[in-house]
């Protein structure tokens, strides 16, 4: 459960409330972001022995409460994560009934993060309370009410309905669990729900001095609403150190569906910090569009113009990344050459040279192709994001000085990086298959029939098939596929044993033949 005891809070806030000026918390702020790589592996390990645990577990029911573990420690971390797990939870088939409707209570959580409310409220409606038949079940029953009713609002019961469901789930916890440190931050939000925002922010800043337990992340929250109330009655000093500690314990825990460092930064822009704030907001969209927790920016004309420093960031990064692939992609023509050359010029005789000399050129050829094929697209796709880019902000800008209400909509609407990606790939697809036009028949030589992948060009290629491109042309660290692929590291392992396994030739050669395919 990941419970801090009244023992374990002063400790944390010797480590993360301690604030000797405004520079200096910062460089904490910026040494924890920096670190973050740790604290990631060190939650990775976590949830790996609990993944052990769960596959080497006899029985559904068992197996339900590691799979009840991973949900509640990826939460915070991955939508992704707790929709596999909230999936893997209804798919047993052993498990109790307490176990059962716990299952759709996480499964309501995971509707409502990944944007499908309307389903997530139908499916909380449709629990019956009585089923949850322990206090500690129903804590996440009352847990899962005031959460979700505070998120977001009902459509089927309306907005005045929705506050009134939320205080009385919140009000229903409180009387359970008083001296939790989430209980006094709902009752905070009761207080602020009525407008009492001052009686909330004296209750939150009791939080250090009761027997409060703390489950997961539940600290960086308290912190995070304390430096949020501190910015609405305009004292941005405290609201700035408040929430620069809650993203320290966010960064810590680790968490991706943070909001701390978005609303630090949007203060630091009022105030022109403009490179520290760009650096924030730019590493908050990083961690939310991995994770999957983009909904939880605020829209805002402010808002706006974070993105648009964003973007000319990510734009910058994007140009010096074409550079150095048209340079790499340049060296490795040139070292090919010199290998050539060297090769007929150790030619012994006429007839070895001239073989030699047509080897040569025909792998010159080979590589000039290679080479225009992917320096012309790296090019084209590197001018159409400029221009994307460039009528993007002209856009916005027009929107923003003619309709007010389109520029918001303008706002909420995608952010275009997923078509971006789509159509990188399509690019890939299709300069690959140019290169290597039989490489789908050849690796379904080296398949079992009935492994055999099916292949439509104008679908493009499959994640499985992407793999063994990236394998053909040399990248062979999981991680490195996983990252060009925009998928998790997992789904490459488990994908590239399923295709060793599948393999008509020996396992261990498996990936060697790929690499050999011409």
């Amino acid at each position: 459960m990941g419970i801090l005891s009244r023992a374990a809070l002063p400790f944390l806030l010797l480590c993360t409330l301690v604030s000797c000026g405004r520079e200096n918390a910062y460089s904490n702020l910026d040494k924890t972001i920096s670190s973050r790589a740790d604290y990631v592996r060190s939650y990775q390990r976590e949830c790996e022995a609990i993944r052990l645990k769960l596959n080497s577990s006899p029985t559904d029911s068992s197996r339900w409460y590691y799979a009840d573990s991973l949900f509640w420690r990826g939460y915070d971390y991955s939508i992704d994560t707790i929709g596999k797990y909230s999936a893997l939870q209804l798919a047993m088939n052993g498990t109790t009934p307490l176990q059962n409707v716990l299952s759709l209570s996480n499964r309501a959580y995971y509707l409502l993060l990944s944007g499908d409310e309307s389903e997530a409220f139908s499916l909380f409606r449709s629990l019956d309370s009585a089923m949850f038949t322990t206090p500690a079940a129903r804590l996440r029953y009352y847990k899962c009410g005031s959460f979700l009713y505070h998120k977001a609002v009902d459509p089927t019961l309306g907005a005045e309905e929705s506050r009134r469901l939320e205080e009385y789930y919140a009000g229903k916890y409180i009387e359970l669990k008083p001296n939790s440190l989430l209980a006094l931050k709902l009752r905070a939000q009761i207080q602020a729900l009525h407008g009492e925002n001052r009686q909330a922010l004296e209750t939150l800043l009791q939080f250090n001095k009761g027997d409060y337990v703390c489950e997961y992340n539940e600290l960086a929250l308290v912190t995070n609403k304390i430096g949020l109330l501190y910015y609405e009655m305009g004292n941005t000093a405290e609201a700035k150190r408040w929430l620069t500690e809650s993203a320290i314990l966010d960064f810590k825990y680790p968490s991706r569906g943070y909001v701390s460092l978005y609303y630090l930064a949007e203060i630091l822009f009022s105030e022109d910090e403009l490179l520290r704030a760009e650096n924030y907001i730019t590493t908050t969209f990083e961690d939310m569009l991995i994770g999957g927790y983009g909904k939880k920016i605020v829209n805002s004309a402010k808002l706006g113009i974070m993105i648009s420093s964003a973007l000319n960031r990510a734009e910058t990064r994007t140009r010096r990344l074409m550079v150095i692939v048209i340079v790499v992609l340049a060296l490795l023509v040139v070292t090919m050459t010199i290998f050539l050359l060297d090769r007929r010029r150790k030619s012994r005789t006429l007839a070895l040279a001239m073989e030699d000399a047509v080897r040569m050129n025909a792998s010159l050829e080979e590589a000039n192709k290679i080479m225009n094929s992917y320096v012309f697209r790296y090019m084209e796709l590197a001018l159409q994001y400029l221009d994307r880019m460039d009528q993007r902000r002209h856009s916005l800008l027009k929107l923003y000085k003619t309709d007010e209400e389109a520029f918001l909509n303008a706002l909420r609407s995608p952010f275009e990086i997923y078509s971006e990606y789509k159509e990188f790939y399509a690019t890939f697809d299709r300069i690959f298959l140019g290169i290597y036009p039989d490489f789908v028949e050849k690796v379904n030589s080296l398949m079992k029939k009935e492994s055999r992948f099916s292949y439509e060009f104008d679908k493009g290629l499959s994640t499985e098939l992407r793999i063994l491109a990236a394998i053909k042309l040399g990248i062979l660290d999981s991680q490195k596929i996983s990252e060009f692929l925009r998928c998790s590291i997992s789904t490459v392992y488990n994908y590239r044993a399923k295709m060793r396994n599948a393999a008509a030739c020996p396992k261990k050669d498996f990936e060697n033949l790929v690499r050999s395919i011409t």
